[in-house]
């Protein structure tokens, strides 16, 4: 009995040994109890008893499987989840960095043409409609849409005239441009396309406040103490093959503009602008007034063909604040 107990007991810890080196899966199979019943090493009652152990053993690892594999479900679709919000997140994000902005004005106008041959006082009812969406792409580059009404595709005016029996009004392209400000420097921007005038302006007298430049071009600002100076730089296309010879770079009517000046804060209800600017043609000599050019070419209003152009401006301006 002596031995026989001890190569029992040997053979349960052997087995024991094996079941902790192995999976918990595999740690009592049926095959080892089939073995250690037909060695004798164990009775019947141990095996009826390991075989009850087994049979739990499996249970509960069948259990932990399925609570593991709902876990690591769980998981995946917290995963999945998040990773979706966070896609519409940033679609949020950049939508909510998107600004609409729009204006509609409507108005009686009364043109009276003293002096002026074969034209009549006119009285008519005109409307202007604009909607733009201006969004930051990144914190680097912007961008901006906008459309507009207008009785033409002149570039000084987006009015439109209540006319021709209630027809519908022409929408036009009024903006469109790709705004690009390094980081690297400060309050330097890129800008092409068609875009509001990059230059400063002093009302309408070189420039209608409706002409919108189509092109390249680059402005900067330097603070300086109570200082600011301002420039830009501009190169437009205003007419493709303009002398009817080709299409190269050479034959286009080109604007090439310049433009510095500063900004004084002498104090703080009292702030001066100077300024000059160049605005220099090229192939401007080919410039046509012709009965399908829309608007007329550089040869309208007393100007002759054949002439060269060269605009020269200087300006300034005052601003009073704190008055009554």
């Amino acid at each position: 009995m002596r031995l026989a107990s001890t190569k029992t007991a040997a053979a349960l810890c052997g087995g024991l040994l094996l079941a902790m080196s192995v999976p918990a899966s595999a740690a009592v199979d049926a095959k080892l109890l089939d073995m250690l019943k037909a060695n004798g090493s164990i009775t019947n009652a141990q095996y009826t008893e390991l075989q009850a152990e087994l049979a739990r053993d499996q249970k509960d690892q069948q259990i932990a499987r399925q609570a593991q594999q709902e876990t690591n479900e769980q998981i995946a679709a917290t995963a999945k989840k998040t990773n979706e919000l966070s896609t519409f997140d940033q679609k949020l994000a950049w939508a909510a960095k998107t600004q609409f902005k729009g204006d509609v004005r409507f108005r009686q106008e009364n043109v009276h043409n003293d002096g002026v041959s074969n034209n009549k006082d006119q009285d008519r009812q005109r409307i202007r409609a604009r909607l733009g969406a201006y969004s930051e792409i990144n914190p680097q580059v912007d961008t901006g849409i906008r459309i507009a009404t207008g009785s033409s595709d002149d570039a000084r005016s987006t009015n439109q005239d209540l006319n021709n029996y209630f027809d519908k009004k022409q929408i036009w392209l009024d903006l469109g441009y790709v705004d690009y400000h390094p980081d690297a420097i400060k309050n330097l921007h890129v800008i092409g396309g068609k875009m509001l005038q990059p230059w400063v302006s002093m009302g309408d007298i070189i420039w209608d406040s409706d002409v919108n430049p189509e092109g390249l071009a680059l402005t900067y600002k330097y603070p300086l103490g109570n200082t600011e100076l301002f420039g830009s730089a501009g190169h437009y296309t205003l007419k493709d093959n303009v002398d009817g010879d080709g299409v190269q770079f050479k034959h286009d009517l080109r604007l090439y503009a310049g433009q510095l000046g500063a900004r004084f804060a002498i104090t703080d209800n009292l702030k001066m602008t100077v300024g000059g600017s160049l605005y220099n043609y090229d192939n401007d000599e080919d410039s046509v007034c012709t009965a399908t050019t829309t608007p007329c070419a550089l040869a309208v209003n007393g100007n002759s063909p054949g002439e060269e152009f060269r605009l020269w401006e200087g300006f300034s301006q005052i601003d009073i604040g704190g008055l009554p």
